[in-house]
């Protein structure tokens, strides 16, 4: 999931603390955005009181950003020093003190693109206690001031990665459809907005269930069900060995059993069943592979 494509906004929040290449150093104090909402430059702060010093830093330094750091390609002396100049384009500032037309709110953050242009989906805001997000197509700058078009009421909730996977773990437990074996083979894993479960179930029922589980939150993040059942995966054995041409000279029955794989049959050689095991070996799912294939016994030499 390293494409640009398949990865999706990320939070870049103020206040995130900013990370070199050497040390940590300084937070995210201010965001700036051109008319398109891409955005075109971070202003980091470091030092307290009267101590403070700030710089402007290009976008494009950032690597990655999340709820909890931005990590920019240069050492804290060169930002510092000035070394890796900002961006000189007409653009709007935003940070915590931008005025909201919602009252009561406050601006907390970004949820920015990867990739090229790195445009912003969302601005996040703060109110009531809570995270939400609101689309970057209903607001309108005024002046200095951010316009929201919604009501307080319409606002979507927006959790962090940790949040979202708290929630998940406690939506598995209340469900209570996996088997013993089954909680050791499943995994959860929550980035960027996105649970994925991924590993080994018995049944399709099992998976269907999962899929129930997680549709609870699906209003705060994306839900992707990776896991593959037992007889899923015997026909992806069956399709791979076709497809490999290995099953026009031996006969192979796959049996799995939460991903631990038996196979029976005939293989003409140990050579093509050690083939067999290979690629049986190398598809999504299976985690190990027991050969029970009998194979031709090679004639002895007539003297």
């Amino acid at each position: 999931m390293d494409s640009h494509a398949d990865r999706r906004a990320a939070a870049l929040r103020f206040a995130a603390p900013a990370q070199f290449r050497d040390r940590w150093q300084g937070k995210v104090s201010a965001i700036e955005v051109d008319e398109e909402w891409e955005v075109l430059n971070l202003v980091v702060k470091r030092g307290a009181l009267r101590w403070t010093t700030s710089l402007k830093l290009p976008f494009s330094a950032a690597t990655q950003w999340s709820d909890d750091r931005v990590t920019f390609d240069c050492t804290s002396r060169q930002a510092f020093a000035r070394e890796v100049p900002p961006v000189a384009a007409p653009a709007r500032p935003l940070s915590r003190q931008t005025p909201l037309s919602l009252a009561g709110a406050t601006l907390s953050g970004l949820l920015v693109e990867p990739g090229g242009r790195r445009l912003a989906t969302h601005v996040i805001i703060r109110k009531r206690g809570a995270n939400n997000l609101v689309s970057v197509h209903d607001l309108s700058f005024e002046g200095k001031a951010l316009h929201i078009a919604t009501h307080g009421d319409d606002l979507r909730l927006y959790l962090t990665d940790d949040e979202i996977e708290s929630r998940a773990k406690e939506a598995l437990a209340a469900t209570r459809v996996l088997a013993g074996q089954e909680r050791r083979t499943v995994g959860l894993d929550v980035n960027g907005g996105v649970v994925a479960l991924s590993g080994n179930v018995l049944t399709k029922n099992t998976k269907q269930a999962l899929q129930g589980a997680m549709s609870g939150l699906a209003h705060v993040a994306m839900i992707r069900i990776e896991v593959i059942d037992d007889l899923e995966l015997e026909l992806a054995i069956g399709r791979e060995l076709d497809r490999s041409g290995l099953t026009h000279a031996a006969r192979v029955y796959a049996r799995s059993s939460l991903g631990d794989v038996t196979l029976y049959g005939e293989a003409p050689s140990p050579r093509t069943a050690d083939d067999i095991v290979r690629a049986v070996s190398r598809l999504p799912g299976v985690r190990s592979v027991r050969s029970l294939l009998q194979t031709a016994q090679p004639q002895t030499a007539r003297s």
